[in-house]
């Protein structure tokens, strides 16, 4: 439940909807650069030239400002609310939160407050808040400043969806990631039983209602600032819906996957009709930007029942999936009506997904019952030749003058008779063919003389769907709001896959799928949303600094750089059972004698006075001997070449002096140091000295300098050892290089 903040404040004031505003809305989000190039509009271009009657029609935009602020529990209050609130403490809370309630029906809830900006007396509450606790127009509620415990626990349930078959399985493949992007940016407080909606991204005029089923600590609480455990119950499954109303077969999207391989080759799509498999979604993976891609879908006319116009059936293609729809593409097949064969080329290095990834959408003919058995897809780096005509020998054949087929030249006559009396070639050249017996050239054949190369078609279906696609100009997109004068649908098609502010991406800081927001010029390659997005802040697991998440790549870049340029120590202690560093705290000053490390010359330090070294060497004479002869006794020793205990036996004396001399020889370059040293260690040192091993001798990533010195300054932990070769080491195959 609510707790009254240390602020009093409460008053009774007059509703009204944040939509009744008198104030005009304000102009689609632009940014900067986008204000400076917008223009006055202007009138619509002229439609093109068609053989066939046409209508020009113009898209009106509209405006989708009240969308942010319709679904929204932030409330606007007159400027003296705020004067009251500084006077009793200059420092307010935040955020500030208020309870609402209806003083006729006693229903109350919780809001959060946009700005003080409201006319006098009066506040503005978006209508869907409003209808949670039936207040009316200029109706009284009473408002209470409250301090709300910070939410551990949300259980939102989805109820339904404003689309007419009440689909709510939709567009959504991840709720929690909606849920969570729609509520970080649009509520405050949530009041248990509370109804929410939420903006689907995927289609602006598009909601969804939500039950607030379960809040924790309490019936009331704030969202801001505040780790939240989500829980999400899915909606009704359609199998429950379809109970209560019509029956219907719900289309089966077909799947198919492509991998792009230096050999690119063609995929045959399986059976699939048309009115139970559209649309058939393609995913193309290993695109190699720097080559071209032909994309060909063939074999359109080889179905066994009547596809009179392979027009009605297109291909999409984008570098994500909601860049390969039929309203939002890149590249497509829509003014390619050839009718065997539709083409899509990419020229190299203009199309540049993140993940070397594209995709696709073939969309077949809606409402018609068709069967396709052979379409194929063909992937390619140049035009394939396609000839839709059976190729003959040129010596032995002759070119029909009336269907432009080839025929042996001995059957040219017969051929030419019986093709001039049943079928008549259309007229304006485009190379169909119609038979006279049905009517010789339909009154449903059209050509477009306007659209280079030259469109044509069958059926009033494809007319029109062309006449929508290439010949509708469009004012502003209905998507942004943003005026583009684009002259057709593909145009504006393009806008929205490519810099249309509402075309949706995935943050690559936030991982969410939301709209990329308007660009600015200086943004380094970033979407709007990821511009500020990126602006957030987030420790350096190197340095612990605290650095915007749009200049890590280049902080960590800096890291690296620096990385590259550390040197390895120099010396490593000559027990070769020890492998430790002669470098900071493991050496003294003087460097001890014989190049070993602290730890190792320890139990050979004497106070006596021995100026000469004579005494330190018979020292380490009777060190040998003793391992030699009877060994260290740990069972984890690993020095066989001068231990009894490792090699398993102890040797007689008379081997034992012998071994000692060997092992006592000096490094003719370097006196002070013995050519060999072999003392045995204990089981911490045997440890580091295997990772040593491993890393340098067995994995070959890094010299034995740079595992030493990391295994020490880790302090034996080897897994913070591996961490600190990473952020600190140079590999063999960066030296190499």
């Amino acid at each position: 439940m609510s707790v009254e903040a240390p602020i009093n404040w409460s008053s009774r004031l007059l509703f009204r909807s944040v939509s009744s505003s008198q104030s005009p809305p304000p102009q689609p989000l632009l940014s900067n650069q986008q204000q400076q190039q917008q223009l006055p509009p202007q009138s619509p271009p002229s439609s093109t030239e068609i053989t066939a009657p046409t209508t020009t029609t113009t898209t009106t935009t509209t405006n989708n400002f009240y969308s942010s602020q319709k679904f929204s529990d932030k409330i606007l209050l007159p400027p003296s609310v705020l004067e009251s609130l500084v006077r009793q403490a200059p420092i307010l809370p935040s955020p500030l939160t208020f309870r609402l309630t209806n003083p006729v029906t006693r229903q109350f809830t919780h809001a959060g407050v946009r700005e003080f900006s409201s006319d006098e007396g009066v506040v503005r509450i978006p209508q869907v808040i409003a209808e949670r606790i039936g207040l009316e127009e200029l109706g009284p509620v009473n408002l209470q400043l409250v301090e709300l415990p910070k939410a551990s626990f949300l259980s939102l349930q989805i109820l339904q969806d404003d689309s007419n078959n009440n689909d709510t399985d939709s567009n959504v493949q991840d709720w929690k990631a909606l849920l969570e992007a729609q509520l970080q940016s649009a509520y405050t407080a949530l009041t248990k039983n509370d109804t929410l909606y939420i903006n689907d991204p995927t289609n602006p005029a598009h909601h969804y209602k939500c039950l607030v089923a379960e809040v924790k600590p309490a019936d009331a609480v704030l969202i801001i600032d505040t780790d939240v455990d989500l829980e999400i119950i899915p909606p009704l499954s359609s199998t429950t819906k379809s109970k209560k109303g019509k029956s219907k077969k719900s289309p089966t999207n077909l799947a198919l996957k492509v991998n792009l391989t230096d050999n690119y080759g063609q995929i045959t799509i399986p059976e699939i009709t048309s009115f139970e498999s559209s649309p058939v979604k393609i995913t193309i993976s290993n695109y190699n930007q720097n080559l071209p891609l032909v994309v060909s879908l063939s074999n359109l006319a080889d179905s066994p029942t009547d596809l009179s116009d392979p027009n009605l059936l297109n291909l999409y293609l984008g570098s994500s999936e909601d860049t390969a729809r039929e309203s939002v593409f890149l590249y497509s097949t829509l003014l390619d009506t050839n009718q065997r064969e539709k083409t899509i080329f990419i020229p190299p290095n203009e199309l540049q997904p993140s993940d070397s990834t594209l995709y696709a959408t073939l969309t077949l003919p809606k409402d018609l019952d068709v069967i396709f058995e052979n379409l194929s897809i063909t992937f390619s780096t140049e035009h394939l030749a396609s000839s839709p005509l059976p190729a003959f020998d040129a010596a032995d054949s002759t070119q029909c003058s009336n269907c432009g087929q080839f025929v042996p030249q001995r059957s040219y006559q017969l051929h030419l008779n019986f093709c001039a009396r049943n079928n008549i070639p259309c007229p304006q050249g485009c190379g169909q063919i119609f038979s006279r017996s049905a009517g010789g050239v339909p009154a449903t054949h059209w050509h477009c003389n306007s659209c280079p190369p030259r469109v044509f078609g069958n059926t009033k279906e494809s007319y029109d769907l062309h006449q929508n696609v290439a010949h509708t100009p469009i004012d502003h997109c209905d998507a942004c709001g943003l005026l583009t004068n684009s002259p057709n649908l593909i145009s504006l098609a393009h806008h929205k896959a490519s810099v249309c502010a509402a075309k949706l991406h995935i943050c690559r800081f936030c991982h969410l799928r939301l709209p990329q927001g308007p660009q600015e010029a200086s943004s380094y390659g970033l979407s709007g949303h990821e511009t500020v997005c990126g602006s957030r802040t987030a420790d350096c697991d190197i340095c612990q600094k605290a650095i915007r998440l749009r200049d890590m790549p280049a902080h960590l870049a800096l890291h690296d750089i620096q990385r590259r340029s550390n040197r390895p120590p120099q010396h490593l202690c000559a027990n070769v059972n020890c492998q430790r560093t002669l470098d900071n705290n493991n050496i003294t000053s003087p460097l001890p004698p014989f190049g070993l490390c602290a730890r190792c010359f320890g139990p050979l330090h004497s106070s006596v006075n021995d100026p000469t070294g004579t005494k330190l060497v018979a020292r380490i004479e009777r060190r040998y001997v003793i391992q030699l002869s009877r060994g260290c006794g740990k069972p984890f020793c690993c020095n066989r070449e001068a231990c009894a205990t490792a090699m398993g036996s102890k040797l007689p004396m008379a081997q034992v002096m012998p071994r000692v001399k060997q092992l006592m020889t000096l490094d003719p370059t370097d006196p002070d140091r013995f050519e060999h040293v072999a003392f045995c260690v204990d089981e911490t040192t045997t440890k580091r000295k295997m990772f040593v091993d491993l890393v340098a001798d067995i994995e070959l990533l890094y010299s034995r300098e740079w595992a030493a010195k990391a295994i020490d300054v880790a302090s034996g932990n080897e897994a913070e050892a591996r961490r600190w070769l990473e952020r600190n080491a140079v590999k063999l195959s960066e030296e190499q290089s």
